[in-house]
C-alpha cells in the first residue's frame, strides 16, 4: 500500500475507534446547568447572554497534561484580568468530566488524583458525570470556547493572549434583525495555475426577530459576481447555508461576501459583521529541481509532520512524525529544538505542494520555542516558509504551493518508501524473502531495477527487477527466498534504475532485522487455555497472543494500554476491555496454523501483576497439560515464545460428499478429491504455518 493511502487508513482507524466524534468548530454549544463546588448553579445560556465568552476546562483529576496546565495558572490568570474582577469579558469554568472519579479527587485525597486541584483556585470548578457525553469529551483536557452567540470552539492549552484574541472570532447577538456571517467555506491562500471552487457561507441569525429573506452578494477584486436571494425562516441563534455557482481563479484575488439586504432591505443592528474577505494568490515559481527543506523544531518535536505532495496528492517526500494520524505524539524522528534538513529532487514540471501538520494546532513557535521551516531552491531562494499550521482542525496542514516550469526533471530516480516483509522474532528457522515497496520519484517510468540484499553486511544476492512503474507511482517488490536459522540484519539497497545509477540519493537503502528465538515449550495442541489472576490495579493489564507474522490471533484487557503501553500510566478503570480489581480470567484460544507464537503482557503501571498489590499471575497451558508460558513478577512488559507443531486434520462438510484429503495430516503436499451434493458456488483458499495466503 503506498504511503499516502497508508496515512489516510491510519486516520480512519484512530477515528473509528472513538467513541463518539468531537464537537465541530462553529457548531452550536448544548445548553447546560452545573452546580460548583460551593454550590453555585450556573447555566452556559444565561452566561451568554450577558455577553461573555465561556472558557471550559473538561479535566480528569488523574490526567498529567491537565494537571500541567492547571499548575501554569492560566485559566486563573484569566480569570483575574477578564473575569468579574476583571474587565468582566470571559467567564472561566472548570469541569471534572470523568464518571469514575470522585468528589475527593478533586481534592486531592481520593485513590485516583494527582493532588488538589482547587488550591489557589478563584474560578469556579464542577463535578459532573455527564458533560462528558453531553460535549463529546473524547479524551483529556478538552478546553472548549463559547462565543455569546453559542457557537464554539476546540480552543486547546493556550496561553492568556490566545484565549483573549479567540474572543476577535466572535460574533455578538444584539438588535432585532441582526444577520452575521459565521464561517467562510471556499478556496483560500496559494495555488497553482488556476483554482476553482463554489464559495459558501455560513450565516446566523444574532438579532431577537425571525429572518426571512437575505440578499448575499459575491465580489471578486470589488466587482460583483453573483447575488444569491436566500428566503426561509431563520429563528435567533439558528444558521442559514448559502451557496454560490462555481468559479475559476487566474490571478491574484480578494474574495468577498456580503449580506447586502436583510428582511426585504430592513436596517441590521450590525452591518460589520455581514461581510467576510478572504485573498488567494499563485504561488511561487521556479525553474528549479533540487530543493534542501530545513526544518526547526520546537519543544514538542513529536507533533510535526510534514509531505510534499505532487499535483495528484502523492506524497513524494516527508518526515517527522507520522504517527499523529493515529494520536501517537510520544516519539519523534526530530529532536527537540532541533535543525533538520533534507535534499529533495522534483521530477518534472508541474505543481506540487509542501504540507506542514502539527497535531496540537498551535504550530511550532513561538511560546514553546523558535521553530519553523523554510525549502530552499539551489540557488539559494527561499520558495516556501512557515511556522506551522494555526488551524481550527489540528490535523488540518499549513499548505503552500509551488509551480515548477522549465526545470530539467530529474529521469531515474526511485525510493523504499516502505517494507512489508518478514521482521521481528521467530523460533527455529524460516524462509525468508525480502518485499519492499517502490515508488518512483523520477520523471521517467521505471522498468528494471537492480536490488541488492545483504545479510549482517554481507550481499546475499542482487535481485533483478522488472516491470513498470509510472512516474509517481509505487509498485510491491517480492524478491528471491533464502533460508534463516540465525538472527541477522538485512539491508536492502538499490542498485540501479534503468540500467543507470540513481540520479538522487534518497531512501535508496532500508534496513530489516530478524531474530531467531529458543522457544520456551512445543505444543501440538490446536486449543489452549490462558489462566490469568490480576492484582489489585486489574486494569492496568492487556495481553495478547501473535503469530511469527505479527497477526494478533487473541487478546484482552485494557485496549487502551496496548501492546505499546508499558509503563505509559495511562489505564482507568472504564477504558474498554480493563478488567476488575483481582479478577479471575479463563479464555481458551485457537491456533490457527502451526509456527512461533508470543504471549505478551503488559501492565501499564510497569510494576507488573504481583506482588505489592496482590498475588496475581498468568498461565498458558495446552491441553495436555504442557506450560508455554507462566509466571507473575515482571516491569513493563514480558514476552513469552513457544512453538506449536498442530496435527492438522478436516471437518466433513455438509454440503459435499465424498471428499478424500490426502496424506492427512500434511506437510509439502495436499490432495483434495470431492463431489458437490448440489450446484453452489465454491471457493477453496491454502494458507501456509504464517497465516499467509499462498492459492
Amino acid at each position: 500500500m503506498i504511503k499516502k493511502f497508508t496515512l489516510v487508513t491510519f486516520l480512519m482507524l484512530f477515528l473509528g475507534f472513538t467513541a463518539h466524534t468531537q464537537l465541530p468548530d462553529g457548531s452550536i454549544a448544548p445548553d447546560f446547568t452545573v452546580t460548583d463546588l460551593d454550590g453555585n448553579e450556573w447555566n452556559l445560556y444565561d452566561i451568554l447572554a450577558e455577553g461573555k465568552t465561556v472558557i471550559i476546562d473538561a479535566y480528569a483529576t488523574w490526567c498529567g497534561p491537565c494537571w500541567n496546565y492547571h499548575e501554569a495558572g492560566t485559566l486563573k490568570d484569566i480569570w483575574e484580568q477578564y473575569g468579574p474582577d476583571g474587565t468582566d469579558e470571559i467567564f472561566v469554568i472548570a469541569i471534572e468530566a470523568d464518571p469514575s472519579t470522585s468528589l475527593g479527587d478533586i481534592y486531592g485525597t481520593g485513590a485516583s488524583t494527582i493532588g488538589d486541584w482547587t488550591e489557589g483556585v478563584t474560578y469556579p470548578m464542577a463535578n459532573n458525570n455527564t458533560f462528558g457525553n453531553l460535549y463529546n469529551i473524547n479524551f483529556f483536557p478538552t478546553l472548549y470556547t463559547i462565543c455569546p452567540n453559542r457557537t464554539l470552539i476546540e480552543s486547546g492549552q493556550v496561553s492568556v493572549a490566545d484565549h483573549y484574541a479567540n474572543i476577535g472570532g466572535c460574533l455578538f447577538p444584539g438588535g432585532e434583525i441582526n444577520a452575521g456571517v459565521l464561517q467562510y467555506g471556499g478556496f483560500e491562500g496559494l495555488f497553482c495555475n488556476d483554482v476553482s471552487f463554489e464559495p459558501t457561507i455560513k450565516v446566523q441569525n444574532i438579532g431577537s426577530m425571525e429572518i426571512t429573506s437575505m440578499d448575499v452578494e459575491l465580489s471578486l477584486n470589488s466587482a460583483s459576481t453573483e447575488v444569491v436571494n436566500w428566503t426561509g425562516t431563520l429563528a435567533p441563534y439558528e444558521v442559514a447555508d448559502v451557496s454560490f455557482g462555481e468559479i475559476m481563479l487566474l490571478e491574484d484575488t480578494e474574495l468577498s461576501i456580503n449580506v447586502t439586504s436583510v428582511n426585504d432591505g430592513m436596517t441590521d443592528f450590525n452591518l460589520e459583521d455581514n461581510i467576510v474577505v478572504r485573498n488567494t494568490a499563485l504561488g511561487e515559481e521556479t525553474d528549479q529541481t533540487v530543493f534542501t527543506l530545513e526544518v526547526v523544531t520546537d519543544q514538542y518535536s513529536a507533533e510535526t509532520y510534514w509531505e510534499l505532495v505532487d499535483g495528484n496528492g502523492v506524497a513524494l517526500y516527508s518526515g517527522g512524525n507520522p504517527g499523529i494520524f493515529q494520536g501517537e505524539v510520544s516519539e519523534s524522528t526530530y529532536d527537540q529544538f532541533s535543525t533538520n534538513t533534507i535534499e529533495m529532487a522534483l521530477p518534472a514540471d508541474g505543481c506540487y505542494e509542501l504540507n506542514f501538520y502539527d497535531f496540537f494546532g498551535d504550530g511550532i513557535c513561538c511560546e514553546y520555542g523558535d521553530g519553523s521551516y523554510t525549502l530552499t531552491d539551489a540557488n539559494g531562494n527561499a520558495v516556501i516558509s512557515g511556522t506551522g499550521a494555526r488551524a481550527d482542525d489540528q490535523l488540518n496542514p499549513e499548505n503552500t504551493p509551488i509551480e515548477l516550469s522549465g526545470a530539467e526533471g530529474v529521469a531515474n530516480n526511485g525510493a523504499i518508501v516502505l517494507y512489508t516483509g518478514l521482521e521481528g522474532q521467530f523460533c527455529s528457522s524460516i524462509n525468508y524473502a525480502p518485499q519492499v515497496v517502490i515508488q518512483n520519484l523520477g520523471a521517467e517510468a521505471i522498468t528494471t531495477m537492480e536490488l541488492e540484499v545483504s545479510v549482517n553486511g554481507t550481499t546475499q544476492y542482487v535481485y533483478d527487477w522488472t516491470g513498470e512503474i509510472a512516474a509517481g507511482s509505487f509498485s510491491p517488490v517480492s524478491m528471491d527466498e533464502f533460508l534463516l536459522d540465525a538472527s541477522a540484519d538485512i539491508n536492502i539497497a538499490i542498485l540501479s534504475i534503468n540500467g543507470e545509477v540513481d540520479a538522487y540519493e534518497y531512501r535508496n537503502e532500508l534496513d530489516a532485522s530478524v531474530e531467531i528465538v529458543t522457544p520456551n515449550a512445543t505444543t501440538q495442541e490446536e486449543i489452549i487455555t490462558l489462566n490469568l489472576v490480576c492484582d489489585e490495579y486489574g486494569y492496568e493489564t492487556y495481553w495478547q497472543v501473535t503469530d511469527d507474522a505479527g497477526n494478533v490471533v487473541a487478546s484482552g484487557g485494557n485496549t487502551n494500554v496496548g501492546p505499546n503501553g508499558g509503563g505509559e500510566r495511562v489505564a482507568t478503570p472504564t477504558d474498554p476491555g480493563a478488567y476488575g480489581e483481582f479478577e479471575e480470567v479463563t479464555q481458551e484460544i485457537t491456533l490457527p496454523a502451526s509456527g512461533c507464537y508470543n504471549f505478551l503482557i503488559v501492565d501499564d503501571y510497569g510494576d507488573g501483576i504481583c506482588c505489592s498489590y496482590g498475588s496475581g499471575s498468568y498461565e498458558l497451558i495446552d491441553g495436555t497439560g504442557v506450560v508455554l508460558a507462566s509466571g507473575s513478577s515482571f516491569t513493563t512488559s514480558l514476552n513469552n515464545f513457544y512453538e506449536a507443531n498442530l496435527v492438522t486434520s478436516t471437518n466433513q462438510l455438509t454440503a459435499i460428499s465424498d471428499i478424500t484429503v490426502f496424506p492427512n495430516p500434511t506437510s509439502a503436499e495436499l490432495n483434495v478429491n470431492f463431489e458437490l451434493a448440489e450446484a453452489m458456488p465454491l471457493n477453496i483458499e491454502v494458507f501456509n504455518a504464517l497465516g499467509q495466503r499462498v492459492q
